[in-house]
């Protein structure tokens, strides 16, 4: 499932970034499913991105943020969120996988992967 929705504070969007949405999205699931959502702002929106790890831990056993740039957003640090009911996204990481793909990626390999899920301390402490 790929949430790439509006701002939660955009008033329709705000049930889609609460502990009922989450849920019904691991419903939704199968067993080896994933899903991943746009999170925020770690800069500008602290509230907000607090507010949405404390709801998806209601739903989801395995959930993680990783970061990623995104120049036309403020401050091009954004946040987003896999989560899984069995999947952690590092220590199930298959780098031959990522590495083998018969198509060539200009941006994306094992590194970048990790990378992704490495968070800054002020983030840590904030979810």
């Amino acid at each position: 499932i790929i949430v790439d929705s509006t701002d939660p504070y955009a008033g329709a969007a705000s049930p889609l970034f609460q502990r009922k949405f989450y849920q019904s999205c691991y419903r939704a699931l199968k067993e080896d499913g994933i899903m991943v959502a746009q999170t925020e702002s770690p800069y500008f929106d602290t509230y907000w991105v607090k507010s949405i790890y404390k709801e998806m831990k209601y739903a989801f056993p395995q959930r993680k943020m990783y970061l990623g740039y995104m120049p036309s957003y403020p401050g091009t640090l954004w946040s987003y969120a896999f989560a899984s009911k069995n999947y952690d996204p590092l220590s199930d990481l298959h780098e031959e996988r990522i590495d083998s793909r018969k198509y060539s990626l200009k941006y994306y390999n094992a590194n970048v992967h990790r990378a992704a899920f490495a968070l800054p301390n002020f983030i840590k402490e904030l979810i």
